[in-house]
């Protein structure tokens, strides 16, 4: 046999597990293997083209196995924030904000929990958290009164009074996760919405439940734009 064949056939299982490892943790592209192939030729050649195909068909597997444990995840947590819907009949106090807080971290550390936020999410949650945490332990018992008329309206309204500019197009978009250059859109979310805790006294009954509200909505239309993007 020629020495050069005798290589190639005696490295041929050592290749297949490099060009394995390789594509399944740093994705080296299907044309580098192709390319690999094609030169090695013959059985040698047609094992590291199969070898490819597995490791993507695994690669595929396993990221669906992700999206189903994540739609789960945000499933669970969606139902926790049903205290926050507009047409939910029990009064949002501060007892109400301290165990829905509490509920919330009980998700958060479930094994269908946080470990599955993606970090643009991770800032709406605790965006949410935040604020939930300021106003249960807030030092007096407030109230809030549920409407459903212009709730936007008067968030926005409240935001912009407390010079939370971009809050209005976090709103109507809290899918961008901007460039990268100082705060990404969910930072400037969650920074906003730790200021709008700060000022909870000055607030109205009707301007809290804005407030609640709206900040629980953004985490729930986050996740649908998240789970959307994904079914593409």
């Amino acid at each position: 046999m020629n020495p050069l064949h005798l290589a190639v056939e005696l490295l041929a299982p050592a290749m297949l597990v490099v060009a394995f490892v390789l594509k399944l943790f740093t994705r080296v592209p299907e044309t580098v293997i192709q390319a690999t192939a094609e030169k090695l030729g013959g059985e040698v050649g047609d094992r590291l083209v199969r070898s490819g195909v597995l490791a993507r068909e695994l690669e595929k597997t396993r990221g669906v196995e992700r999206q189903q444990l994540r739609f789960e995840s945000y499933g669970a947590l969606w139902k926790e924030l049903r205290p926050l819907a507009i047409y939910d009949p029990n009064p949002i106090d501060r007892k109400e904000t301290a165990m829905l807080s509490s509920a919330l971290s009980n998700w958060y550390f479930s094994k269908t929990g946080g470990l599955f936020l993606t970090t643009h999410l991770r800032d709406f949650y605790f965006a949410l958290q935040d604020l939930l945490q300021v106003v249960a332990l807030h030092s007096e018992d407030w109230q809030s009164e549920r409407f459903n008329d212009d709730l936007k309206k008067l968030f926005l309204k409240v935001c912009k009074s407390n010079g939370f500019e971009a809050a209005e197009q976090i709103v109507e978009d809290p899918s961008k996760e901007g460039s990268g250059k100082g705060d990404t859109p969910s930072g400037a979310w969650k920074k906003g919405v730790n200021k709008l805790a700060a000022s909870w006294h000055d607030y109205t009954p009707k301007e809290r439940f804005a407030i609640l509200q709206q900040v629980g909505s953004v985490l729930r239309t986050a996740m649908v734009k998240d789970i959307e993007s994904r079914l593409r």
